[in-house]
């Protein structure tokens, strides 16, 4: 079984199998092996197997096919594009919470715009659990439903390259939030009333004053940890 370092594991997965694909063990046009193989091949889990394909696909080096399995379609090339989610995981907090100001203010406008009834319904199911969770002082159940609030307002969107695109921050925000400051952050945030105000935006399909909230939330987080 080959192993990779503890950190981070989806990114270290993706470089393995970009230096097997198009070569003797990959040619193009092959299947790769199935999640539970490559599981154990790299001794990770199913999360970090899926990531790591996502991160080859949108890199246009494999296609996943619904129901048959994922093949090679291209071999690493020298030059190609670092990842998204690599990116990510080495960029400053600053500069990733300067890009959040920018997103996330596009990301509840499309929603406020176009949002159906089944959005809402999730997006208030959501905004229930991080309630629950904030009553029980269960610190990581907030913000992992606050996660998944953002996550469905991107959805709501109905833009599934923006979703796509906050898909790959989620994926790596608790990474990047694992710094003392943030955590203090997080941990303490007096804004409970935002994501509501958020929701109420995004119902009456108010798009100018949701995507002013939502830029507001970002900014003061971005304040709070020094990163201006």
């Amino acid at each position: 079984m080959e192993t990779v370092e503890r950190r981070p594991l989806a990114q270290q997965v993706v470089e393995r199998l970009r230096a097997l694909l198009g070569g003797d063990e990959f040619p193009v046009g092959t299947r790769l092996p199935t999640e539970p193989e490559l599981m154990a091949r790299f001794g990770v889990g199913r999360s970090t197997v899926r990531e790591a394909v996502r991160v080859l696909a949108h890199l246009g080096m494999v296609e996943v096919r619904q129901g048959d399995g994922t093949y090679v379609r291209a071999p690493a090339r020298e030059g190609d594009a670092e990842s998204l989610a690599a990116r990510l995981r080495r960029a400053r907090l600053a500069e990733v919470l300067q890009v959040r100001e920018i997103l996330e203010p596009a990301i509840a406008g499309l929603a406020a715009a176009n949002r159906d009834e089944g959005d809402l319904t999730r997006l208030r199911s959501l905004l229930d659990q991080e309630d629950a969770a904030r009553a029980e002082g269960n610190v990581a159940g907030r913000l992992a439903a606050g996660l998944a609030f953002h996550h469905a307002l991107a959805d709501a969107s109905h833009n599934g390259v923006l979703a796509d695109l906050y898909r790959t921050f989620a994926a790596v925000l608790p990474e990047l939030a694992d710094t003392p400051e943030m955590r203090a952050v997080l941990a303490h945030r007096c804004d409970e009333g935002s994501h509501r105000a958020i929701l109420a935006g995004v119902e009456a399909g108010d798009v100018g004053h949701v995507r002013g909230m939502a830029g507001d939330v970002v900014a003061a987080m971005r304040h709070a940890v020094g990163a201006e």
